[in-house]
């Protein structure tokens, strides 16, 4: 899905792929052997920035953005979209080396 900066469809897309990266974290976790304490996905997000050494609050940006917390301009959004790929790709590698 290519965006190209409108803000509509980065939102529409951070919505629909953090349901899908958070199965792939917690995963990712079960594998390196660390459990999270929690049953939402703040905890999970809070645990994933922690074990990978990533920005505090990456992911709860996200998720606000998925549930209308905020308002985020769209040069904010296309930031976030950029470090959101950035460190997803940042933990694959680390997978990668697992």
């Amino acid at each position: 899905m290519k965006t190209k900066g409108n803000r509509n469809e980065l939102i529409d897309l951070i919505s629909l792929s953090l349901p899908t990266f958070s199965a792939i974290f917690s995963s990712t976790l079960y594998l390196k052997k660390i459990e999270y304490k929690g049953t939402n996905s703040s905890e999970l997000y809070n645990c994933v920035e922690e074990t990978f050494e990533l920005r505090k609050g990456l992911f709860q940006d996200l998720l606000n953005i998925k549930l209308g917390i905020g308002k985020w301009t769209t040069s904010e959004l296309i930031e976030l979209m950029e470090e959101y790929m950035t460190t997803i790709r940042s933990i694959f590698r680390n997978v990668d080396k697992m």
